[in-house]
């Protein structure tokens, strides 16, 4: 089975290589930060979860319980030209 799902063109960029999950790190622990709470930290039953593998960075919320396994991590943030140099052309 493909670890693309087949009926979201969305999830098919979001979605993030299970091969990668040494390299998952939780960048929001059970909250959110929103222009509706003023952007300040509100609780949530959501994680936000980044793969730091060098080329993917794909960001995504969930409310798994495969998120209690992983690491606290901080977000990286690549600017376009960054990871051009690291992937190679799209």
């Amino acid at each position: 089975m493909s670890w693309l799902d087949e009926t979201s063109e969305h999830a098919k960029v979001m979605r993030c290589h299970r091969e990668h999950r040494e390299h998952w790190v939780v960048i929001q622990r059970n909250c959110n930060f929103s222009a509706f709470s003023g952007y300040h930290e509100t609780p949530s039953d959501y994680s936000a979860v980044q793969c730091q593998m060098t080329g993917c960075f794909r960001i995504w919320r969930t409310k798994a319980a495969y998120v209690e396994t992983l690491r606290d991590g901080s977000y990286l943030r690549w600017s376009n030209a960054r990871l051009l140099a690291i992937v190679g052309a799209w």
